[in-house]
């Protein structure tokens, strides 16, 4: 599969697909971070902000192997998040 890259707003998303496995998500992180809500909308893993807001406080959210219920957490490059089986890579640009 192709990777796919997305931009939008103050971060890059770039989307492989390891034959079937979970998915790896990198983003390039423009500013010094990137709020968790924001990340999630971004890379398409959750459709909208209250849905974001609905799987952090649900804590099915991890940053770095921790759940993380701070729906505006400030992450920034070399943090990982995972989410639905998908892991995400910050990373600047």
């Amino acid at each position: 599969m192709t990777p796919v890259t997305v931009r939008a707003g103050v971060t890059g998303c770039r989307r492989l697909n390891f034959e079937g496995l979970s998915m790896s998500i990198t983003i390039e992180v423009r500013g010094e971070y990137i709020q968790l809500d924001q990340l999630l909308k971004t890379t398409g893993l959750c459709h909208s902000g209250c849905q974001a807001h609905a799987e952090i406080d649900a804590g099915r959210v991890l940053v770095d192997g921790r759940v993380e219920t701070r729906k505006r957490a400030k992450l920034r490059p070399g943090q990982l998040v995972v989410y639905a089986g998908e892991t995400v890579s910050l990373v600047a640009s």
